[in-house]
């Protein structure tokens, strides 16, 4: 170990002479001295607790990365490795071979391919014994016969609970006792696997192999020496305190059967279905025990993922056939919560990706980056009527507040280069003038580029300039025209409205200046106002009354702008009975209008009416679909009485009918709505397995519906229960041979069972011989393979109606029943 050490240590020939034997030739003036005397020569360094030279870091008796540990040295075995790398304690993931480590994998657990104390591999023929892994013994080798059982589980002596079959043993039930089911020295098993039908067993194959059809049962003995229930004792000495019996193999047994059975849990568990098949997510078996929820056997459907769990959106699962692109189980950097990509523009808000809108591009709220649309925000959107976007709200720069342009004659001054305004008055006019009232200004040319100076007009120049209204060259607002003048026009003293006054005049209204009257008017009427049949009015000038007459609505002459006049003043609401239509006119003869009247047909009994069936026809029939009715003759003056009309079930093929057996029931050569017709024999079919999957005794049972139901029994022996049809089996017979004896079978009782067969490959096809719904049976079989599948007889049709049912032929009715009688029915 020292030599190792130094050699590791990477010292020359003169790290190991001591200072005082050290020759000049040895010693170079960058060597180092260490306590001890060794000289250490250039690029080494001395050990901290051991008398070497070190060339790196480990043995300095300091811990640097990637040092693990560092005790002074660079020896293996003393609680830190010769390379600093270990602390030498198991489960370091370090396998330290001087501490006796054969493995190390990190941990100090059992079972995992390396013991809790890395001495052992865990491999039968190490020469360590892993008590934990169920080792009894461990020889240094794999082979069986040596005291030693090539597994290590067994030290191959008789009574171990072993079966030994290298040293000849049969059975171990672990004792040295004859007459339990296993001889003293293990060579017999005295039981099931003697080739040997004892009672209380079903089968006997001459083995203890429990995968095959014949399986070992332990049943606790009864007082009396018999056997009672299959549940196993256990004697205080660790033997059976019961008898071993062989029974055949079935599913739930809990013993695998080779090329029946994956696996037997006795009942579902997470790893085997309730049909002894292992449990897999797509073996189309739902196992609850194992987490699945559903199971269409690895095909993605739009309810089931593919990892057998319920399909939706948010599952963290991408189901493609729900029309799902991606599934984060919500909203992600990738994927909306919808289960679609996520992408700014897909009008789905993401806030995981940042964003607070999205309408699928630019609109008035929402910016195409799905940020909140806002004039200032430094985004252009065109749909809100932006122009610009300069990322502020200062209207003295290239772009105003509003988000447009700033332009000369909008009233802000850009002081934005590279071409400046030096002015905006909000307009692009070079002005000339002050505005009205204002003598002295200044204003803007229409290029914004210089300052004018002007003067202006004003009120009281007597001239009408800017926003005077008026301007009659004074300051005084007058209130009346002179008498005899009815209108005039002044200006006020602002010159800001003009005066339209009146004076008195014939025709004011007013009697005055001897006027003897005054209608308002200087007209002499010849006629009333419309609307009045009497008045008095005023002539031209004011000089006379006269005493007039005019129109008026309900005069029966249209005048006067009227639409209509009917000679009254009522607004009629109808026509007379018997005019279907006619015209009026309202109560102020303003609109004419188009009425309806009463009428013998339109479905309302008035005007003395007896009846009224919304139409002026003399009915014969009822409507199909109502078998008898009530209808009104066509003056409307008598109700007709005992109609009759066609109607599905009276037997007769009428109108949108596709048949009519008599009957409106779902019984019978066509269905209850009369659209369908259903006179068919019932069919069904069974898919065989080969010889390998079936076992003698499994029956299936037929019925024809008339005759008792018929059981076939698989066979090859010849031993067949009381009343069961034989269907011949023999070893190595395919499932198509299977398929044909079925076939044979179930043909040669035609005279017991109104069934024919026939076959397909390995599929048989079974036919009702009679049609009628009495055929549609079920197919019940015991004790078969899961890929043994039948199909129930159905489809038959009917047959079927019972006696008292309405029918047209002797196939609507039951057996034994025909159709006949008046009225005809099933009898």
């Amino acid at each position: 170990m020292k030599t190792f050490s130094l050699r590791r240590a990477g010292l020359n020939r003169c790290a190991l002479i001591i200072a005082a034997l050290a020759s000049a030739t040895c010693v170079d003036s960058k060597s180092v001295v260490c306590p001890s005397g060794v000289v250490c020569e250039p690029g080494t360094h001395c050990a901290a607790r051991q008398n070497i030279c070190i060339r790196d870091e480990c043995g300095d008796g300091i811990i640097e990365n990637p040092e693990v540990c560092d005790d002074g040295n660079v020896l293996d075995g003393d609680g830190c490795s010769a390379d600093c790398k270990s602390n030498e304690t198991c489960g370091n993931k370090t396998t330290d071979r001087s501490k006796g480590e054969v493995c190390d994998d990190g941990n100090t657990v059992d079972r995992d391919g390396c013991s809790a104390d890395c001495k052992s591999d865990e491999r039968c023929g190490n020469l360590v014994t892993d008590i934990k892994l169920g080792e009894q013994c461990d020889d240094g080798n794999t082979v069986g016969g040596d005291g030693c059982s090539a597994d290590c589980k067994s030290n191959e002596t008789c009574g171990n609970g072993v079966i030994d079959r290298n040293k000849g043993e049969v059975c171990d039930d672990g004792n040295t006792r004859d007459g339990d089911g296993c001889s003293a020295d293990c060579r017999s098993g005295e039981g099931c696997g003697n080739n040997i039908l004892d009672p209380g067993e079903e089968c006997d194959d001459g083995n203890q192999d429990n995968t095959d059809s014949c399986v070992q049962i332990i049943v606790a003995n009864s007082t009396d020496g018999g056997v009672t229930d299959p549940d196993a004792g256990v004697g205080a000495d660790g033997g059976t305190t019961g008898t071993i019996l062989c029974k055949i193999a079935v599913c739930g047994d809990g013993y695998i059967r080779a090329g029946a059975e994956q696996c037997d849990d006795r009942g579902e568990s997470a790893t085997c279905n309730a049909n002894c098949t292992t449990a897999r997510c797509g073996d189309r078996v739902i196992n609850t025990t194992a987490g699945e929820q559903c199971d269409t056997g690895g095909t993605e459907t739009t309810t089931c993922d593919s990892d057998c769990t319920i399909a939706f959106c948010g599952d963290n699962h991408t189901n493609v056939t729900r029309g799902e692109t991606c599934d984060t189980g919500g909203n992600s950097l990738t994927c909306d919560a919808d289960c679609t990509p996520a992408t700014c523009g897909d009008r789905f808000i993401n806030p995981v990706r940042g964003e607070q809108c999205d309408d699928g591009g630019n609109s008035n709220f929402c910016d195409s980056d799905c940020t909140p649309a806002l004039c200032g925000d430094g985004f252009t959107n065109p749909v809100r009527g932006e122009q610009c976007d300069d990322g502020n709200t200062n209207n003295n720069d290239d772009c105003l507040a509003t988000c447009t342009p700033n332009r000369c004659g909008d009233g802000f001054v850009d002081q934005q280069g590279p071409v400046t305004e030096t002015c905006d008055d909000g307009n692009t006019t070079t002005e000339t003038a002050c505005s009205y009232g204002t003598p002295t200004c200044t204003a803007c040319n229409a290029t914004c580029t210089t300052v004018l100076n002007l003067r202006g007009p004003y009120c009281g120049d007597g001239i009408k300039n800017g926003s005077e209204a008026c301007d009659d060259g004074n300051t005084v607002t007058e209130i009346a025209c002179p008498y005899g003048t009815p209108t005039c026009v002044q200006c006020d003293a602002s010159c800001s409205v003009v005066l339209n006054l009146r004076g008195p005049y014939c025709g004011d209204g007013i009697v005055s200046n001897g006027e003897v009257c005054d209608d308002s008017n200087t007209t002499t009427e010849s006629s009333c106002p419309y609307g009045q049949a009497t008045c008095s009015a005023c002539n031209a000038t004011c000089t006379a009354v006269l005493n007039l007459t005019g129109p008026y609505c309900g005069d029966r002459v249209v005048s006067n702008g009227e639409a209509c006049d009917d000679g009254n003043t009522t607004t009629e609401t109808a026509c007379a009975y018997g005019t279907r239509t006619c015209s009026a006119c309202n109560a102020n003869c303003t609109m004419a209008l188009s009425l309806t009247g009463p009428y013998c047909g339109d479905g309302n009994v008035s005007n003395g009416e007896v009846c009224d069936d919304r139409n002026n026809v003399d009915e014969t029939t009822c409507p199909y679909g109502t078998p008898t009715c009530m209808g009104c003759n066509a003056g409307c003056s008598a109700v007709i009485t005992n109609l009759i009309g066609a109607y599905c079930g009276d037997g007769v093929k009428n109108g949108p009918e596709a048949c009519d057996d008599g009957n409106n029931l779902a019984c019978g050569t066509c269905n209850a709505a009369c659209t369908m017709i259903q006179n068919a024999a019932a069919t069904g079919s069974i898919t065989a397995v080969d010889r390998s999957q079936l076992s003698d005794g499994q029956t299936f049972t037929l019925n024809d519906g008339v005759n008792p139901p018929t059981t076939f029994e698989f066979d090859s022996n010849n031993v067949l229960g009381m009343g069961r049809i034989r269907v011949a089996i023999s070893n190595g017979d395919s499932a198509s041979t299977v398929a044909n004896n079925i076939t044979m079978a179930i043909n040669s009782v035609r005279a017991t069972l109104n069934i024919d067969a026939t076959v397909s490959s390995a599929v048989v096809t079974l036919t009702n011989t009679q049609p009628g719904s009495a055929g549609n049976q079920p197919i019940t079989v015991t004790g078969m393979n899961i890929r043994f599948m039948v199909t129930g007889m159905s489809g038959g049709g009917g047959y079927d109606c019972p006696a008292g049912t309405g029918c047209t032929m002797n196939a609507d009715c039951r057996n034994g029943l025909s159709c006949q009688g008046t009225p005809i029915t099933c009898q």
